[in-house]
């Protein structure tokens, strides 16, 4: 697995329009991370992600995203709220595992969530 920002000062990140995939654990550990916002049409947001990003509040995610893989916010201790998208319909293993912060709504497509994913 390849951190791309885990030693960077960034607090904020644009995910632009010309992104279709973002590695796994792109920003795993990133600390100084508190806001990332979706420009682009992801389908998928990969495994480990955003794991151990603990100054992360808030995520505005892509309106067409189907998949939050495992781990994507695992250990995200801050992050309070997210709203996820109605074409959403996977959440993956330990996802949002220990979010203790977070309050979620589901939406009605949701078609499976995988072990573990709100510990």
């Amino acid at each position: 697995m390849y951190y791309c920002f885990d030693k960077e000062n960034i607090t904020e990140y644009t995910v632009t329009k010309d992104i279709t995939h973002i590695e796994d654990g792109a920003f795993y550990g990133c600390t100084s991370l508190k806001k990332v916002t979706f420009e682009s049409c992801l389908l998928k947001l990969s495994d480990s992600l955003f794991e151990k990003c603990i100054n992360l509040k808030e995520v505005i995610l892509p309106d067409y995203l189907e998949i939050i893989g495992n781990k994507t916010f695992k250990h995200c201790s801050s992050l309070e709220t997210i709203s996820l998208p109605p074409t959403l319909s996977s959440i993956g293993e330990w996802a949002f595992a220990f979010c203790r912060k977070l309050q979620i709504n589901l939406p009605d497509e949701l078609e499976r969530i995988k072990m573990g994913a709100f510990m």
